[in-house]
């Protein structure tokens, strides 16, 4: 009688049972496409002319205002690099849920909504900016599964209207608490 390995009866027993993933994530870029509208929902919008999904790693690099309108689903996504090199606006007025996002220099998420924007972790880099839109409804509300960083020269700008943080018995800000870098 012969006998497996260990190690190929686990990888055995792995494949068997489903146990191995053969996804990958998709990488996928904002080109504007022939005729933009700076709708993050049109596919004309994207490389491949394909909107990203959950699996997805998207890049939006480019000098644009992308908007998520409030009539449109949460977007989602596995990973959002927004600016860099460009100047990369990204307007959310509906939810996020999505996995890590990355806000370079010359980049903005802005928040135009109540909705919680729900994230494994975020990364803000020096010149990259969280802001919400100033005088309305919205405040800064992000929640993290995971580490939310801000490193020097970042900026979250919550002026006027306050901010939600953390989770159970974490600060929540009030109206005019934010303050502003100098």
């Amino acid at each position: 009688m012969r006998f497996l390995s260990p190690l190929r009866a686990l990888a055995a027993a792995a494949l068997l049972s489903g146990g191995f993933s053969t996804s990958w994530a998709v990488p996928i870029a904002w080109d504007g496409g022939a005729s933009p509208n700076n709708n993050w929902y049109d596919a004309v919008n994207w490389a491949g002319d394909v909107v990203p999904g959950a699996a997805d790693d998207v890049t939006i690099d480019v000098s644009v205002m992308v908007t998520v309108s409030v009539t449109s689903p949460a977007i989602n996504f596995q990973s959002l690099v927004l600016g860099g090199v460009s100047n990369s606006t990204l307007t959310i007025s509906t939810g996020i849920v999505g996995g890590y996002l990355e806000i370079r220099n010359n980049a903005t998420l802005i928040q135009d909504t109540l909705v919680e924007l729900q994230l494994t972790s975020v990364t803000v880099l020096s010149g990259g900016l969280i802001d919400h839109i100033n005088g309305g409804a919205a405040k800064v509300n992000i929640v993290t599964t995971g580490d939310f960083t801000l490193t020097g020269g970042a900026s979250i700008d919550v002026d006027g209207d306050g901010f939600n943080g953390g989770g159970a018995g974490s600060p929540t800000g009030a109206a005019g608490s934010g303050t502003r870098p100098g």
